[in-house]
């Protein structure tokens, strides 16, 4: 597989949903293949600092980290916040790697189905309707621009992907929330108002 990506042309990867769905497979691959040559055990939180940029491999032409795709590919041309619950990142709690690649045909319900799986799991992501308190994962605090741009804020991206008819209807009619940003790291805490 990384041998076909490296042969693949830059220069037709546009920034469409073609391009996005390679870009996601290939992080994908290159973060079980990090992980595979630094005999790390995928399973386990990862404590090692240099993961995301010690090993480069060649991609599109070019010798790429996992940092040099994800901050460098797929936020700055892509800027779709789901990206987030798509990638492997080992040591990171987000949605389970899919069993498939994304393809461009059926990558929006696949980010979709992400999403809803990353919001919806307790153990990251949980809103205490006792307390008021909506408690997200600390990537939403280092990311909160992203979120912004499409969501007003991570509380409205939280809102979208909830399966909960409870809950939903319990952060629609209350309009002043404390959000804290404390799952895998430390405590963060803010206020969020709802959307006008």
């Amino acid at each position: 597989i990384l041998a076909d990506f490296a042969r693949i042309d830059a220069s037709t990867l546009t920034r469409s949903r073609d391009g996005l769905a390679f870009w996601l497979n290939a992080y994908n691959v290159l973060a079980l293949q990090t992980l595979l040559d630094a005999g790390m055990d995928p399973t386990a939180p990862q404590k090692d600092g240099l993961f995301f940029t010690r090993r480069r491999y060649l991609i599109a032409g070019e010798l790429r980290s996992l940092d040099d795709i994800y901050y460098n590919i797929v936020r700055r041309d892509y800027e779709d916040p789901r990206v987030f619950a798509a990638l492997a990142l080992p040591g990171v709690l987000t949605a389970p790697l899919r069993p498939e690649a994304y393809r461009p045909e059926t990558l929006n319900f696949q980010l979709d189905h992400q999403c809803r799986q990353w919001i919806n799991n307790s153990a990251v992501n949980r809103l205490d309707m006792q307390t008021n308190t909506l408690y997200l994962a600390r990537e939403f605090c280092y990311y909160t621009g992203d979120f912004d741009r499409l969501y007003d804020n991570p509380r409205g991206f939280y809102l979208k992907y909830l399966t909960d008819p409870v809950q939903q209807t319990y952060l629609r009619t209350h309009p002043h929330i404390t959000i804290v940003f404390n799952a895998n790291g430390p405590t963060f805490s803010s206020i969020y108002s709802a959307p006008h």
